[in-house]
């Protein structure tokens, strides 16, 4: 069985994504951690039913 995300042409869901999330500027734990709207502070890779793909914090990779 295949996992939604190994779809072609699926995102990704996790709050490095989303539009309800900022990334903090200084993590102590070493790790990515966000200002979610909805549940305050969340790592990077959390994911929720609120969320919603903000197509432009997502960096794409250059093809050589």
């Amino acid at each position: 069985m295949v996992k939604k995300t190994e779809k072609k042409g699926r995102t990704e869901r996790a709050c490095a994504f989303c539009e309800f999330a900022t990334e903090l500027p200084l993590s102590a734990n070493g790790k990515t951690d966000m200002i979610c709207e909805k549940h305050g502070i969340v790592r990077a890779d959390h994911s929720c039913r609120n969320f919603r793909y903000d197509l432009l914090k997502r960096n794409p990779e250059t093809k050589m």
